[in-house]
């Protein structure tokens, strides 16, 4: 069975990947955090969840399960790169 951290890590690497990296993802954040402090990232901070949601059309159940919970049932799953 596959525990909220691990399902918020693998979420947040395919985001990242998606994106094209800290830098990428420092830009599409306005510049802050810094590239730095995002590759030190283990899951997204709550914070910044819908917008990488928003940027990667990865859900924010997969993204941050522990804040959000699980998918609702009668969500239909995205594709990744699919915007919400």
């Amino acid at each position: 069975m596959t525990n909220d951290l691990e399902i918020a890590r693998d979420a947040w690497k395919r985001g990242r990947d998606l994106i094209g990296g800290p830098a990428k993802v420092s830009a599409l954040l306005g510049g802050r955090p810094t590239p730095q402090a995002i590759s030190q990232w283990e899951k997204v901070p709550p914070a910044h969840v819908l917008s990488i949601e928003t940027a990667t059309g990865i859900s924010r159940h997969e993204l941050r399960p522990d804040v959000f919970g699980a998918a609702p049932a009668d969500a239909e799953p995205q594709s990744e790169g699919e915007a919400a």
